[in-house]
């Protein structure tokens, strides 16, 4: 009998905390809409708001792609001599796709013979490179300086890198094939039920399937 109230008493608790967690969900939504109709810079373009450091993934917002032009133009002016390309990754590039409010941002250089320039350049608008955090040729760098974009990650890659191949390979798979971006956006809600904020184990826990998308692109032809 006593076990039976305590698991009615855990199922309490674990509906509250689902509870909870949609709430602030919705709070950041509201509150983040706020913030972008009442902010702009100074081309008139929607700022989008900052959000605390809590894994939360929210529907896809059109307002993603304005904010990554927005970044991209900045960082154009500090290196764009020096890269080939500024692109948008992740599921922040996929429309209709859920995701965490986080920009991912690729410069592409074509060798690393210009990467110590773009260092440089970079510090002085006070970026600092952090090395590759495990991840051969993809070049990571972060910002010591507050400012009003929404928050993103940036990383620079070489052409011909490994991880630029297989991150480009699963945006466009994405982007061609809404199947398999909506079984990818219910892997994800469903793991935010599950993983209880543990953002390694909901990283970790999309490998099987990032790869599996992957690699059946590459069988099929679908390079890059």
């Amino acid at each position: 009998m006593l076990c039976k109230k305590q698991k009615n008493i855990f199922q309490i608790y674990n509906n509250i905390y689902k509870f909870t967690l949609i709430c602030s969900a919705m709070w950041y939504i509201i509150i983040g809409r706020m913030i972008v109709i009442c902010r702009t810079d100074e081309k008139g373009i929607e700022i989008m708001p900052k959000l605390p450091n809590t894994l939360i993934v929210l529907p896809y917002d059109p307002n993603w792609k304005k904010e990554f032009e927005r970044i991209r133009n900045y960082l154009m002016e500090q290196i764009g001599d020096l890269v080939l390309e500024i692109k948008h990754v992740g599921s922040t590039s996929v429309p209709g796709l859920c995701a965490k409010p986080i920009i991912d941002i690729v410069a592409v250089m074509e060798s690393y013979d210009v990467f110590p320039e773009i260092v440089s350049r970079l510090e002085k608008v006070g970026y600092i490179h952090v090395g590759d955090q495990g991840i051969k040729e993809r070049e990571v760098f972060k910002r010591l300086i507050p400012d009003d974009f929404m928050d993103y990650h940036f990383y620079v890659y070489p052409k011909d890198s490994e991880e630029n191949r297989r991150q480009t390979i699963f945006r466009n798979a994405l982007l061609n094939n809404k199947e398999i971006a909506d079984e990818y956006g219910k892997l994800k809600m469903r793991l935010i039920d599950e993983v209880n904020g543990d953002r390694v184990l909901y990283t970790d826990s999309k490998t099987d399937f990032i790869l599996g998308v992957i690699n059946k692109a590459i069988l099929e032809g679908e390079e890059v």
